[in-house]
């Protein structure tokens, strides 16, 4: 097990490092929009982030039937929620000012004129690379002071400005969890996701914890062909990035459902059925081009993620103490999960 274990953290080590890297690039590329347009562009990687840290979640219903009645396992699970093609662009428009120049008698008038700009098929952080381009078409009646006098100008011209795009274009928002399960206690079992506060002074932090229990409620009926169990968990996840500027971002969530599986000789089929809810927190300072103001402006927002249920089935392999499994689940999103540990 000390060996497993040794394989295992280097992998957790390698994900933490992209993960930071790639926050950091997600700042870099937040802090050129606000927050309307920010809210947009990572609305996908929210619903990826919840779908994926309610997936794997359990691989039984079983429980007390290990080695002296005791179960143990301690592994990765890794999901992926499949990205559907709407999620990767958004259309929009956004209200804001820009600085623009009126030429009049000789001189050159600075003025900061109201722009409602729009966007079309815009990339969001998992579409093309290539930056989107708004356009706003200003129509403006106004003054300027020029030589003692109000002089009217109009002002009737078409506005571009380029925005941002996409970090990576992927059709699968992939992440990687440590998970662990021990009972069982009066037929419930305990899980532990967690990973201790890992900082790089180049990237910034991240850290995840969160537990939950499952209840084998069929041990209350014996001649049942089947385990039936009762689940619910909590999971916080927080991340920063500190090299480019305050970044961060917070994810909690919680899951409950119910759990069938049938356990036949070294292969085990299960089910279920998962309520659940994501609350992500984005927190940022915006410098782009737009920004009125010469100083960076603190910028939040929350998602709640679109995942609010699934139904779960998949099937684990029992190679001794080698316990591999997959499944599928169908509902607001799709994820596919898979996990592999060590467990008796």
């Amino acid at each position: 097990m000390k060996r497993s274990l040794r394989k295992i953290i280097p992998l957790f080590a390698a994900v933490v490092l992209t993960s930071n890297v790639a926050a950091q690039d997600l700042h870099e590329t937040l802090a050129n929009v606000g927050a309307d347009y920010g809210s947009q562009y990572v609305l996908p990687l929210s619903n990826s982030i919840g779908a994926d840290l309610n997936a794997g979640l359990f691989h039984t219903a079983r429980s007390g039937k290990g080695l002296f009645g005791v179960n143990v396992y301690v592994g990765i699970k890794v999901a992926g929620m499949i990205v559907d093609p709407t999620q990767q662009q958004f259309s929009m428009q956004f209200p804001t000012e820009v600085d623009y120049s009126v030429s009049f008698g000789g001189s050159q008038y600075d003025l900061r004129v109201p722009a409602e700009f729009s966007v079309s098929e815009a990339p969001t952080i998992f579409g093309d690379r290539e930056a989107a381009v708004a356009t706003a078409r200003v129509r403006l009646d106004t003054t300027i002071f020029h030589q003692g006098n109000v002089v009217p100008i109009s002002i009737d011209t078409t506005l571009t400005q380029e925005l941002i795009g996409g970090i990576v274009r992927t059709r699968i928002a992939p992440l990687v969890i440590p998970h662990a399960s021990f009972g069982s206690i009066l037929g419930t079992d305990f899980s532990v996701r967690w990973l201790p506060t890992i900082e790089h002074a180049s990237y910034g932090s991240i850290s995840l914890k969160g537990g939950g229990i499952r209840h084998n409620v069929s041990r209350y009926v014996r001649s049942l062909p089947v385990d039936i169990a009762v689940t619910a968990s909590w999971q916080q996840l927080n991340t920063e990035a500190l090299a480019a500027g305050d970044f961060s971002i917070d994810i909690e969530t919680v899951a409950y459902g119910i759990i069938v599986s049938k356990s036949l000789p070294l292969v085990t089929v299960y089910g279920g059925l998962q309520r659940e809810q994501t609350v992500v927190d984005y927190a940022y300072e915006y410098s782009g081009d737009l920004n009125p103001m010469d100083e960076p402006v603190g910028v939040s927002f929350s998602h709640d993620a679109s995942s609010r249920g699934r139904a779960v089935l998949g099937v684990t392999l029992n190679l001794g103490p080698l316990v591999t499994n997959f499944d599928y689940a169908v509902g607001n999103e799709r994820v596919a999960s898979a996990g592999i540990g060590f467990g008796f």
